[in-house]
């Protein structure tokens, strides 16, 4: 007949997952872990995740200087809203274009 021997200790010491957190082995981990500081990470050139570049001033226009428009061609500024619109003589039509606009460009 076979008996069995007793474990002797073999286990104990072996323990898995989070049984094996106790608070001797956090407060080891806790006092060896440094002390966060809250630091504005430096940002490389090469990231993709870099900030964007400040835009450019806005085109300031005054009254009876050229223009040109992407779709309406040549035209006259006939009066000026500042940072709010134009009002363009074309020729054929007056029309009045919000600013900043990318299709308007001064010459």
């Amino acid at each position: 007949m076979l008996t069995r021997l007793p474990r002797i200790g073999i286990r104990e010491n072996r323990t898995i997952g989070r049984e094996a957190t106790t608070s001797a082995s956090l407060s080891r981990i806790l006092e060896l872990m440094s002390q966060y500081r809250a630091v504005r990470q430096r940002h490389l050139a090469t990231s993709p995740f870099k900030f964007r570049d400040p835009e450019p001033p806005a085109e300031a226009f005054s009254v009876d200087e050229k223009v040109t428009h992407d779709k309406y061609g040549l035209g006259t500024i006939k009066s000026v809203e500042p940072g709010i619109a134009l009002v363009i003589d074309f020729g054929s039509h007056v029309q009045r274009i919000m600013t900043p606009s990318a299709k308007l460009t001064k010459l």
